[in-house]
């Protein structure tokens, strides 16, 4: 549960996709802390 409701329920409603420059912020960060490229 997060804040009151089922996860997924909330990340439905309150969670936003990122922006490109956050999600190749996000893969840097990534790869340099985890030696390998996100396989997300």
């Amino acid at each position: 549960m997060a804040y009151g409701m089922p996860y997924e329920d909330w990340k439905a409603k309150y969670q936003k996709e990122a922006s490109a420059k956050k999600q190749a912020v996000f893969e840097q960060a990534f790869e340099r802390t985890h030696g390998h490229p996100y396989q997300g």
